[in-house]
């Protein structure tokens, strides 16, 4: 795979391209959420205000059909965003968490998941409340081994030795639903 990097030419291009993204997260109902509860249940460790803020946020504004891991990925960069400094799949230790929001000495780290409708779908309706919370579980488990193999927190830590305090979670969607978990190392 290849990778570049890529960055805003001039101030002119850069004022255009945040036009248009605000318009299109305003037709899609971000451009109003909150964001500061979701941040603040991720700052203390509070797994159910996570899930909670999460899902009020996709139940106000996106579709089951938007059940893709790169969109719920743009959803939380755009609701973090609104509260400051936000990187995408950049490097960290061994790999690439989806998210890192950054906050003067401290970090958040998210590594995402999806259980795609698709998946659900193959199974009886009845059989499906049964089966979804076991796939959700299961790939959680795989995005906590990513964060711990791939060595997110200590490459961070490394990488930015101004962050003291760093926070991780494994996150799991499926359609509107969201189950997260913290990763401790």
């Amino acid at each position: 795979m290849l990778a570049a990097e890529v960055a805003i030419p001039n101030t002119e291009i850069k004022t255009l391209m945040k036009l248009s993204l605000n318009r299109w997260w305003k037709n899609i109902g971000l451009a109003s959420c909150d964001s500061a509860p979701l941040l603040q249940a991720l700052w203390v460790e509070d797994i159910a205000g996570i899930e909670r803020e999460t899902c009020a946020i996709m139940d106000d504004s996106i579709s089951v059909n938007d059940a893709k891991e790169d969109f719920y990925h743009g959803m939380l960069v755009g609701v973090l965003r609104m509260q400051g400094n936000v990187k995408s799949n950049r490097e960290y230790g061994e790999g690439r968490p989806d998210i890192v929001f950054k906050d003067r000495n401290r970090a958040i780290i998210l590594e995402l998941k999806c259980l795609l409708p698709s998946v659900v779908n193959k199974y009886p309706l009845e059989q499906q409340f049964e089966k979804v919370p076991l796939m959700m579980q299961a790939l959680l488990d795989e995005a906590e081994a990513q964060i711990k193999t791939r060595y997110y927190v200590k490459g961070l830590m490394f990488e930015e030795p101004n962050i003291t305090e760093v926070k991780a979670y494994a996150m799991c969607f499926c359609k509107r639903r969201c189950s997260v978990r913290e990763v401790k190392e």
